[in-house]
């Protein structure tokens, strides 16, 4: 995957048909005169899972969904449910 640095470089390269210099590219960074075009976009990696033990109501945390779950407080073993993802 190309960093930010190469797709602006690829992009000015492209607009000036020429290989620019890297001073270039950062006089044209700095004075605003390159906009992006498009959006870049990042992978949303999620954090873990959150249930709630029934024998004992203690919340606990997993890194990974699993197909079974121990509660770290009354050693209850649980099958779980599929996971529940909020969405923005």
């Amino acid at each position: 995957m190309k960093s930010v640095w190469d797709k602006i470089y690829d992009k000015l390269k492209a607009k000036l048909d020429r290989n620019p210099s890297t001073e270039e590219v950062q006089n044209v960074i700095l004075s605003g005169n390159f906009r992006r075009t498009e959006m870049e976009t990042v992978d949303m990696i999620a954090s873990g899972y959150e249930w709630v033990c029934p024998n004992c109501e203690t919340l606990n945390s997993e890194i990974e969904a699993a197909t079974t779950v121990t509660c770290v407080t009354c050693s209850g073993v649980f099958e779980t449910n599929p996971p529940e993802h909020a969405l923005g």
